[in-house]
């Protein structure tokens, strides 16, 4: 008779420990479960068992990879070979931007030293002007087309 008993207690503690693991987590506990768990001292540990298991496997993976172009580029490169075109292509742009913005900044310190030889004040400030001109239209179109460059490196300020 104590065999029929323990296959009994061992059939009713497989039957809550699956209604305990088809819980959502964090979802409330039946009242069924709840009390076997409070009188059976083997599936108390168990549940206690699987709590830490989940508790140390949530921890082992909250690490922050870090994340450098050259491993970007690499793994972009594995799941679309176009990418590396398409990032060269982007560092080309870059240059050009930056090169252009160079020879920007150039013209206008060259017209703030030639000032002093310039006979007609007019003709300077139109050329400033001109020039000034250039370079908030200039501002303007690199903000516009790199703008989530400048939101990322928001994002990540504000982060930190």
């Amino acid at each position: 008779m104590k065999k029929a008993d323990d296959k009994n207690v061992s059939r009713n503690c497989s039957r809550i420990m699956e209604k305990y693991l088809s819980l959502d987590k964090n979802q409330k506990v039946p009242l069924e479960v709840s009390s076997h768990l409070f009188k059976c001292r083997k599936c108390r540990k168990q549940v206690r068992a699987l709590r830490i298991a989940e508790r140390v496997s949530a921890e082992s993976f909250s690490f922050e990879a870090p994340l450098e172009d050259n491993l970007i580029q690499s793994v972009m490169t594995r799941i679309d070979p176009k990418t590396a075109r398409k990032m060269n292509y982007q560092e080309k742009i870059f240059g050009l931007w930056t090169t252009s913005g160079i020879v920007l900044i150039f013209a206008f310190v060259l017209v703030v030293f030639a000032a002093k030889n310039f006979q007609n004040r007019d003709l300077l400030m139109a050329i400033a002007t001109v020039i000034a001109g250039f370079v908030t239209v200039w501002g303007v179109l690199y903000i516009a087309t790199n703008v989530d460059f400048f939101i990322k490196r928001i994002n990540s300020s504000l982060r930190t």
